[in-house]
C-alpha cells in the first residue's frame, strides 16, 4: 500500500473533523481572506492570532513527543537561523520579529502535522480553502474595477494602519500573496479536471478567474505562469516528470529557433492591452534580453544589486560583514547576497526538507508532474520574487494531493447521474444496486 492510499484508509476511519481541523482553518482565513485579517486585528488585536498561533504550535509540539519535536526542528533549522539573522540585521523589536518568523515557520508545521497526523481534518481545510479563494477572486476582480491601481499600491504599502490599506481590506482585495497563491495552486485545478474529480464548467470558471485576476492585478508574471500552467491541458491526464522535463527543454529549443514570432507575438499583446505596466513588460519581453537588460526596470536593476553583493562576500554574504546589499526583489538572490553561498546552502537543504516531507510521498502517483509543477513554480518565484512560499507548498497544496493524485474512473457527472437513479430506485422501495466487485488486487500489490 503506497502513501497516498496510507493516508485516505486513514481518512476513511476518522469521520469527525478534530478541533486542530476548525482552528486550521480559521487560519486559511484570515491568510486567505484580506476582510477576515482586518476584522480579526480591529475587534480584538494582532496578539490575539499570535496567541492563537503560539498555543497550537506549543499543542502539536508537545502532543507528538520529543521525537516529533526534533524531526521538525532539524527540518526547520536552516530556515530558523536564516530568519535569526534577519533580526540582527534589521534591529528590530524582538516581538515582532518572533512573530514574524512565527508567522512564516507556522504554516510548515500545521501543514506537516495535519497531513501526517490528522488527516481527518483537511476535508474542512479543503472546502475552507476552496471558498476563501472563490470569494476573494471575485470581490479581488470587482474592487480592481472600480480601483485599477490597487493591487500595485497593495505591494507597496509597508505598514499595517496605513487608511489605504485598511479601506481594501474591507473591500476584501487580495494584494501580492494572494494573487500567486492562486498561480501556484492553478495546476492542481488542471489536475483536478483530468482526474475527473471535477467537471468542465468549475474548470472553466476557474481558469477565466484565475487570468482575470492576474490580468486585473498587472502582474506579469503571474500571467505568464498561468500561461505555462496551461500547456498541462494538452498532456495526458497521466503523464510522466521525464515527459514534461523533455517537453520543456524542446520549448526552449522552439523558443530559439522562433524567437522572431515570439518577438511579434509579445509586441501584439503590448498594444493589445489596456494596463500600462503590463505593456511595458511585453514590450520589453518583445526586444529581447538586451532590451530588459538596457532598460530601466527596477526589478532586473535590484536583482543586480544583489548579485553584485555576492560578487563582493561569495562565502558568508554581506549581512556577516555587517554591510547588507540586497535588492529585495528576490528572495533567493536576496539569501544569497546577504548569507552568500553557506546561506544558499540552507535554503537548498529547506526546499529539500520540505519536497521529502510533502512531495516525494506521490512521486509513483499518476498525477505527480503535475505535483510537482507546484513545488518548481514555487521556486521560480522565490527567485523571481520575495518570499518563499511555505504556505502554498507545506499546507494549501498538500491538502488536496491525497484526493488528486490518483484519478477516478468516472467523471464528476456520471457519479452524480448515479446517486439520482439510486435515490429513485430507494423512493420507489427497490433495494439498492449491489456494488461492482472490485478488480482483485495482483500478486505483486
Amino acid at each position: 500500500m503506497n502513501a497516498v492510499h496510507a493516508i485516505d484508509a486513514t481518512r476513511s476511519k476518522r469521520k469527525k473533523t478534530p478541533l486542530v481541523g476548525f482552528l486550521a482553518a480559521f487560519v486559511v482565513l484570515y491568510s486567505i481572506m484580506p476582510i477576515v485579517g482586518q476584522l480579526v486585528s480591529d475587534y480584538t488585536t494582532t496578539y490575539a492570532y499570535m496567541l492563537l498561533v503560539v498555543a497550537m504550535t506549543a499543542v502539536i509540539m508537545l502532543k507528538e513527543g520529543t521525537s516529533s519535536f526534533i524531526e521538525y526542528f532539524v527540518a526547520l533549522l536552516p530556515i530558523i537561523i536564516l530568519e535569526a539573522e534577519t533580526y540582527f540585521i534589521n534591529n528590530g523589536s524582538v516581538l515582532l520579529w518572533g512573530y514574524s518568523v512565527l508567522i512564516f515557520l507556522f504554516p510548515i508545521i500545521l501543514g506537516y502535522y495535519i497531513t501526517k497526523k490528522k488527516p481527518g481534518a483537511m476535508r474542512l481545510l479543503r472546502i475552507a480553502l476552496i471558498l476563501a479563494i472563490f470569494i476573494t477572486v471575485i470581490t479581488t476582480c470587482v474592487g480592481l474595477m472600480q480601483n485599477p491601481l490597487a493591487a500595485r499600491t497593495l505591494a507597496t504599502i509597508a505598514t499595517s494602519d496605513n487608511a489605504l490599506l485598511r479601506k481594501y481590506n474591507y473591500l476584501n482585495l487580495g494584494g501580492f500573496d494572494f494573487v500567486y497563491t492562486v498561480v501556484l495552486l492553478y495546476p492542481l485545478l488542471i489536475l483536478a479536471f483530468k482526474q475527473k474529480k471535477i467537471g468542465l464548467i468549475p474548470t472553466i470558471i476557474g481558469v477565466v478567474g484565475a487570468f482575470f485576476l492576474a490580468f486585473m492585478s498587472e502582474y506579469t508574471t503571474a500571467f505568464l505562469l498561468l500561461a505555462v500552467s496551461s500547456v498541462f491541458f494538452f498532456f495526458r491526464r497521466t503523464i510522466k516528470v521525464k515527459t514534461v522535463v523533455l517537453f520543456g527543454v524542446l520549448g526552449v529549443i522552439v523558443l530559439l529557433l522562433f524567437s522572431p514570432l515570439f518577438s511579434k507575438f509579445f509586441l501584439w499583446l503590448s498594444q493589445a492591452v489596456d494596463s500600462r505596466e503590463m505593456a511595458a513588460r511585453f514590450r520589453e519581453i518583445s526586444e529581447g534580453y538586451t532590451s530588459l537588460v538596457g532598460s530601466d526596470n527596477k526589478r532586473l536593476f535590484l536583482y543586480g544589486r544583489s548579485l553584485r553583493s555576492f560578487l563582493d562576500y561569495p562565502l558568508f554574504g554581506s549581512a556577516l560583514a555587517r554591510r547588507p546589499y540586497a535588492g529585495g526583489h528576490s528572495n533567493t538572490l536576496d539569501i544569497l547576497a546577504n548569507y552568500g553561498l553557506f546561506g544558499l546552502g540552507f535554503l537548498l537543504f529547506s526546499y529539500r526538507a520540505i519536497y521529502q516531507k510533502f512531495y516525494r510521498p506521490y512521486k509513483d502517483t499518476s498525477g505527480f508532474a503535475y505535483i510537482l509543477w507546484v513545488f518548481v513554480q514555487a521556486f521560480i518565484l522565490s527567485v523571481l520574487n520575495p518570499g518563499m512560499w511555505t504556505p502554498v507548498l507545506c499546507l494549501y497544496a498538500p491538502i488536496f494531493f491525497p484526493i488528486l493524485a490518483e484519478p477516478n474512473e468516472k467523471s464528476p457527472a456520471e457519479i452524480r447521474r448515479e446517486k439520482r437513479a439510486e435515490r429513485v430506485r430507494l423512493a420507489q422501495g427497490l433495494s439498492p444496486m449491489p456494488p461492482k466487485p472490485s478488480t482483485p488486487p495482483t500478486p505483486d500489490a
